[in-house]
């Protein structure tokens, strides 16, 4: 999955890129408003697809953590960590 969201993030730069060229080209009049307007477009919906893609794999980690009560990203325990917060909210509510 993290290789398909470099790949969608790189097509994502890409696009902004073209995007920026094709607004100083439009400035210089080298560049219809038609093909401006594709250019823009075709970012922004770069844009979606990744941030779709980022949070279906946010979405996927989370039922994941849940299932298994393990954190992937921090590679730590998630009903351990809740231990250790409790118990630093006892002893904060203890002074």
């Amino acid at each position: 999955m993290q290789e398909r969201i470099d790949l969608i993030n790189r097509a994502k730069e890409l696009a902004e890129r073209n995007m920026k060229i094709a607004r100083e080209k439009f400035i210089n009049g080298t560049l219809s408003a038609e093909d401006l307007i594709l250019a823009v477009t075709t970012n922004y919906t770069a844009q979606i697809q990744y941030l779709q893609l980022v949070v279906s794999y946010k979405n996927a980690l989370i039922q994941l953590a849940n299932q298994t009560q393990w954190d992937f990203e921090k590679n730590i325990s998630i009903r351990e960590e809740i231990e250790k917060i409790i118990d630093n909210v006892i002893v904060y509510n203890n002074r």
